[in-house]
């Protein structure tokens, strides 16, 4: 009798330990590094309230259409939705921590947040004045912060529920939707006021030492729905997080091996594709133990996308934001004056061949390799565009440094005060796009002040 008891407690143990590794694995609370993290003092939100579950959660609905009823100011209304939109992201989050195993109640959770930040986008583009208004300003400073704070929230609550394939189809449209919502909001800003904005709250996010891997992915989503001007700004404000990424990547590799590497990024929330490119984009940029540990722990991303719909969908966008960058870099080249160096056109013939290897693979349906190789593709490209930004600078420094001394003797001999035109003339240009155009004027410049010191010296004495 004894025994019988001793072994029926030992199964009952033994069952309830099942029962709890399943339940942390379904939940996933150890999925988020805890510094990755947004909690609800990050929101602003002590308490949720009522939550979208409830019978009674019409009531709150009523409550806040009622407000927004009696609202009428264009601005005050967008701050009302923001107000909301935060409710909803704590509500969601709420949602998620208390009912983990429950698919339907998180997917109502998140498409009532999504509803908000429709109306919220819809608000912000009804907007008649811009950012020079004071009050517009501030609104843009609240959308910024809670874009980036939404943004992380959102991508913990997916890899929470990552053996949910149709909360992380939903999880993807709501990001789609936060980020479409940013962009209406740089549309009413100066684009380099917006990304000051964008880069001070991310800086000031909550995050562990590999934080701005996602900030950098952040940029990147934010910038395919921005407009051409806003898109200019972003890429340099991405170019100075991959370097800050960079340096913590280094510091992170000089303490750990690519075995505790691979598991700090296994717990970092966000689109694991998008973090691959960075990390290569990184690699092309080092040598020795950095690389060989980058290069294992991209190949573990990597060799993540499998077969099926979902690794042939993955494959095939990687694919595409790899050709954009191809053909970006291409046209660049072309523009180019003068012609770019031989280390970007290698960076070019290196991005087409991982392009042309993609297309092969995706072919024969091995969609791991395709995604290599666009991921691989992508990251030349991005180098290359980076290098040749920097060479085209170089250049102008140069040409400028060489312009001045012929300014100076023009200048004892007219009596005129001759200036370059300063770099910040045309602020809606890229950097890169500024610095050819200052090349071409510079250039120009010089000619015609040689022109007209051979003529002096041709005069008769």
């Amino acid at each position: 009798m004894q025994k019988s008891f001793i072994l029926f407690a030992t199964a009952g143990l033994f069952a309830a330990g099942v029962a709890l590794a399943d339940h942390g694995e379904e939940t996933g609370l150890d999925a988020v590094d805890p510094a990755e993290a947004v909690t609800s003092a990050d929101l602003g939100v002590e308490d949720a309230g009522m939550l979208p579950t409830s019978r009674l959660y019409f009531f709150k609905e009523f409550r806040r259409g009622i407000q927004r009823f009696f609202t009428f100011d264009s601005v005050k209304k967008a701050e009302l939705e923001l107000r909301f939109t935060n409710e909803k992201a704590a509500e969601a989050k709420e949602v998620q921590e208390t009912q983990p195993n429950n698919e339907q109640a998180i997917a109502k959770a998140l498409g009532n947040y999504q509803k908000s930040q429709e109306r919220l986008k819809t608000r912000l583009e009804a907007l008649k004045e811009t950012s020079q208004n004071p009050n517009v300003d501030r609104l843009l400073d609240k959308v910024t912060e809670r874009t980036v704070r939404h943004a992380k929230l959102v991508e913990e609550i997916a890899l929470k529920t990552k053996n949910s394939a149709s909360l992380q189809e939903l999880a993807e449209k709501v990001q789609k939707n936060i980020e479409a919502s940013a962009a209406s909001g740089a549309a009413k800003d100066d684009p380099a006021k917006f990304a000051a904005r964008l880069e001070k709250s991310l800086v000031e996010s909550q995050g562990g030492e590999l934080k701005h891997l996602r900030s950098i992915a952040l940029i990147d989503r934010i910038n395919e729905q921005s407009s051409e001007g806003v898109k200019k700004s972003l890429e340099g404000l991405r170019e100075e997080f991959a370097g800050r990424l960079q340096e913590n990547v280094r510091a992170v590799l000089e303490k750990k091996d690519s075995g505790e590497f691979s598991k700090i990024l296994e717990k970092i929330p966000g689109d694991s594709a998008r973090h691959s490119v960075i990390l290569r984009e990184i690699q092309g940029k080092e040598n020795g133990a950095t690389t060989n540990s980058l290069q294992e722990s991209v190949d573990k991303i990597e060799a993540e996308v499998k077969g099926g719909k979902e690794g042939a969908k993955k494959a095939e966008e990687q694919l595409k934001h790899a050709q954009e960058k191809v053909l970006e870099l291409e046209k660049k080249i072309t523009e180019s004056v003068p012609a770019a160096p031989d280390a970007v056109q290698r960076l070019l013939s290196q991005a087409k061949e991982h392009v042309v290897n993609a297309q092969k693979a995706l072919q024969e349906k091995q969609y791991g390799r395709a995604f290599g190789q666009a991921t691989s593709a992508e990251a030349a490209a991005r180098n290359g565009l980076r290098d040749l930004g920097r060479f085209l600078e170089r250049r102008s420094e140069k040409l400028e440094n060489s312009v001045q001394p012929i300014l100076r003797s023009q200048d004892e001999t007219t009596g005129k005060n001759t200036e370059l035109k300063p770099a910040n003339v045309l602020q809606q240009d890229s950097r890169q796009q500024l610095l050819e155009r200052q090349l071409k004027e510079q250039t120009h410049q010089l000619n015609q002040l040689q022109k007209q010191l051979q003529e002096k010296q041709a005069e008769p004495r």
